[in-house]
């Protein structure tokens, strides 16, 4: 009589060797002798698994695990309820000192953050809005 074990559509090397009851090393050397290298930690997929089990001579059968699905008509209500806000968008400026990001900021906002700067080098541009109506 064979038991079974239900598994994904992927597992990793080490689980699948607790799974079934043997030494992770045994499930890698008889992997490498059907050509697939692999380590304890990577997964292959279910249908090698399967093969790895009749090479063994194992009485176990691999199954693979029901997902739960949801239905598209199930999808459309969840994101029916739920209502998008509009946002402005986040702005990151990245780049080297002194190649002219507050510069481009400034003329963005129409404002002269550069002038109030000591030493040169901005710490902090500001949390107010953009001018959107600035040209760009």
């Amino acid at each position: 009589m064979s038991s079974k074990i239900a598994i994904d559509n992927s597992i990793t090397v080490g689980v699948l060797a607790d799974k079934l009851m043997l030494p992770v090393t045994k499930l890698i050397t008889e992997l490498m002798k059907l050509g697939v290298m692999v380590t304890v930690n990577e997964r292959i997929d279910f249908e090698t698994a399967q093969i790895i089990v009749q090479e063994l001579g194992l009485e176990i059968e691999l199954e693979r695990k029901v997902e739960e699905e949801i239905s598209l008509k199930s999808a459309k209500l969840i994101l029916k309820d739920h209502v998008a806000v509009a946002r402005p968008p986040i702005v990151a400026v990245m780049g080297h000192v002194d190649h002219g990001k507050t510069s481009l900021l400034d003329a963005i906002k129409g404002s002269n953050v550069v002038k109030g700067e000591a030493g040169g080098i901005t710490q902090h541009i500001s949390d107010t809005k953009l001018n959107t109506t600035a040209g760009c």
